[in-house]
Formats: structure tokens, sequence, C-alpha cells
């Protein structure tokens, strides 16, 4: 069975309150999308820990901290292509959308001005999490911190 967890956003702003559902990706495709992002970094010339593409998904876990502490800087050699698009793209599909009030289902996410989601903060916050939710729960801890 996938993991799925709820989160509600916190945040002040136009998505303060609304209810989001992530559910895991089948190991599989988690280790290919993991591996596929993997791949486009080292193609776009950023720094990689040695041993990271022989890792997939956890290789995506042990390098995500560090990637984001050498901020936009690791990240200057990646442009947006149809990769990281699908990978983007990818990444949104374990994202659904809890509407609110007793036993309405989850919803996919719309696109465009009809997206549930109405922040680019919230949308960075929800990759994370889905990032999180597919790592050992020991790394995704370690994440959050």
């Amino acid at each position: 069975m996938r993991r799925t967890r709820d989160v509600t956003i916190t945040t002040p702003g136009r998505d303060e309150r609304k209810t989001f559902r992530l559910t895991e990706l089948p190991a599989d495709a988690a280790e290919r999308w993991g591996m596929r992002a993997l791949l486009v970094m080292a193609n776009a010339g950023a720094k990689l820990p040695d041993g990271v593409l022989d890792e997939g998904m956890a290789g995506i876990a042990a390098t995500l901290p560090g990637l984001m502490i050498q901020g936009m800087r690791s990240l200057a050699g990646l442009s947006y292509t149809d990769e990281v698009a699908t990978l983007l793209n990818d990444m949104m599909a374990c994202v659904q959308f809890v509407p609110p009030g007793v036993g309405l289902p989850p919803q996919p996410l719309f696109s465009g001005d009809a997206c549930q989601i109405e922040e680019v903060r919230t949308r960075l916050y929800l990759r994370m999490e889905v990032i999180k939710l597919h790592m050992d729960p020991s790394v995704a801890a370690a994440l959050s911190i």
C-alpha cells in the first residue's frame, strides 16, 4: 500500500488552511524519477557527490540538503527543458487537493487559472513534502531540520 499524507498549509496567504493529499509513487516509478532527476542535474553540470547516481531516490535524499545549502549556485547549469518540466509535472502528480467539507474525495490538481494552488511558495513546499514522503523516515526527518 502506498503511503499518503495530508498536508494543511499554515502559511498566511491565499492557500492558508487548504489541505493537499500526497501519495507515494510505486517503488519502481520513484526510483526511475530519482534517477532521471539526478541524470538531468549531472548532465547540466551540477555538482553531485561521488556515487550519488548509483542511488536513485536515496541519492536525491542525500543530495538535496547539500544543494539547498549551496543555494541556486549548485543549479546554475540547469535550464528549463522538457526533461525538467516532465520531472516537475511527475512530482506534482503525487499531489491532490482535498476540498473542504465532510466526505468530499480528493481531486487532481487543475492547471492554469483554475489550479487550487494559488501561491508559488505552496508549490515549492509541496514539492519538498513529496520528496520527504518518498524517503526513509530518518532521512525525511533530517531534511525537515
